[in-house]
């Protein structure tokens, strides 16, 4: 079994933060239309420099999805 994440902070490119950002953007009309937040309080055009200064700031360690894989022999 093999488990993989993209892990880096914030001032690495490969991250994730990038996919993170863009997956908000592309869900921010239902995000809007389920109550959860507007698009302005989201500001998607400059969401992924926010997180990424804002993880560079603390220091911190951003992980991405995890993916598992499993193989075997018959």
């Amino acid at each position: 079994m093999a488990v993989s994440a993209l892990a880096g902070g914030g001032s690495d490119n490969l991250s994730g933060i990038d996919l993170v950002s863009d997956l908000a953007a592309t869900m921010a009309p239902i995000m809007e239309q389920m109550g959860v937040i507007t698009a302005f309080e989201l500001g998607p055009e400059t969401l992924q420099e926010r997180i990424c200064a804002e993880a560079s700031a603390n220091q911190s360690v951003v992980v991405g999805r995890y993916e598992v894989g499993a193989w075997s022999r018959v």
